[in-house]
């Protein structure tokens, strides 16, 4: 049996601001195959960090969820590109790709400076 409640909600912005009076230099985000929700709350927030480690989705398996390039293009309008990934999951069912925790940094952060190799 599934019982629904509801309580009161308010966006990373709200918060952050209301809570610290300051962004932090990291967000790493996990709401299960809502993040992209959470993003469109923290436009001042992502103005002020300079890493974000989000969980995208690449199969829709919980209902209304954004799949990767959606969340992508959003974090591509606040100057955030990926950087690296720290978790793969897969789907039970068939082993396929279902979602990757990217790290996105900021186009111009210090981690992207030299285009060296070695």
């Amino acid at each position: 049996k599934k019982e629904t409640v509801k309580t009161k909600m308010v966006t990373l912005d709200s918060f952050v601001i209301d809570q610290f009076n300051e962004c932090p230099n990291m967000l790493k985000i996990d709401t299960q195959g809502f993040d992209y929700f959470v993003l469109l709350g923290s436009k001042r927030v992502l103005n002020n960090i300079d890493i974000v480690i989000v969980e995208t989705n690449f199969i829709e398996v919980y209902d209304g969820s954004v799949l990767f390039f959606e969340l992508m293009s959003l974090l591509n309008d606040f100057d955030f590109v990926v950087y690296d990934i720290t978790e793969i999951h897969r789907r039970g069912l068939d082993n396929a790709l279902f979602q990757i925790d990217f790290l996105f940094v900021k186009k111009d952060s210090e981690l992207r400076r030299s285009n060296a190799w070695g």
